[in-house]
């Protein structure tokens, strides 16, 4: 494109995204997980309302362009600020919002929110119906570990089945299959920051034992059987043979159906039972 101005230079781009992913589409592909759901699952503030609804805690939040609600939100509370979008161009860190600050937000909309006094940062990788949990301590200045520890090479692998059972619920909410999400663990619990749909994991120590793995396996679906139903003439052998040689049950095998990720999350809907006997 280097023939072109910038704006067609970037329409071919848009262009070629569009096409390549409605040809995958078209195609058939397995997709881990759909763009469209991406799109969706990718937004904080949703992120945010659907960790709610679980119960599970999440940061004081607000979301305007207007001085005199930011300065009522930040009185009597430190606060963050906090880009929500991939950070093109620019991409800062989270960062303490001080009150000279606020007059800023008024060119454009921003995301506040309370600063989380944290012990440590957690990292939770979910992968189907499979999770895992790092962490890392907390320096006592730190507000976002990427300033700090750029390679996130202080992360270990951490026990947490409470912590994992609860991604796994998040991702399934959000209508994923695998995602990536930030928690917090403070001394009164854990806070839920984010979940990044395709979230990088590589760097964490130990992940390339178990993720690439776990995402093949997803990949393949669920590992279904269809059973085996032996014709009448091998049944009727069967029986005329002594236990050792017959097989057992004379040869039929009950099919195996493959516990589905999202079936949990739908079983907590009232509507639930009346679908599932229709």
């Amino acid at each position: 494109v280097e023939d072109l101005d910038a704006l067609e230079a970037r329409l071919v781009e848009e262009e070629c995204v569009e096409l390549l992913r409605g040809g995958l589409l078209t195609a058939g592909a397995r997709f881990v997980d759909d763009p469209f759901v991406i799109a969706r699952a990718e937004t904080k503030e949703l992120q945010l309302s659907v960790a709610r609804g679980l119960g599970v805690r999440v940061p004081a939040t607000l979301v305007t362009n207007d001085l005199h609600q930011a300065r009522e939100f930040a009185k009597d509370r430190r606060i963050v600020a906090k880009a929500v979008s991939s950070g093109e161009g620019i991409a800062p860190f989270v960062a303490e919002c001080e009150p000279d600050d606020l007059g800023r937000l008024e060119a454009a909309p921003v995301m506040l929110q309370e600063l989380v006094d944290a012990r440590a940062d957690l990292r939770v990788v979910v992968v189907g119906a499979e999770s895992w949990a790092w962490r890392r301590p907390r320096e006592a200045t730190t507000i976002d570990w990427r300033a700090v520890d750029p390679g996130g090479s202080s992360f270990a692998r951490a026990e947490h089945r409470e912590l994992v059972r609860t991604a796994r619920r998040l991702t399934s909410a959000l209508g994923l299959t695998m995602s990536v999400q930030d928690w917090l663990e403070t001394k009164d619990g854990l806070i839920f920051l984010e979940n990044n749909p395709q979230g990088q994991w590589l760097f964490l120590a130990g992940s390339s034992d178990v993720v690439p793995s776990a995402v093949a396996q997803h990949l393949l679906g669920n590992q279904s059987s269809p059973g085996q139903w032996p014709d009448v003439s091998k049944r009727l052998r069967y029986d005329f043979q002594t236990k050792r040689s017959a097989p057992a049950n004379e040869g039929i095998e009950a099919p195996v159906f493959a516990k589905p990720v999202w079936i949990d999350e739908v079983a907590r809907f009232d509507v639930a039972p009346a679908l599932a006997r229709n």
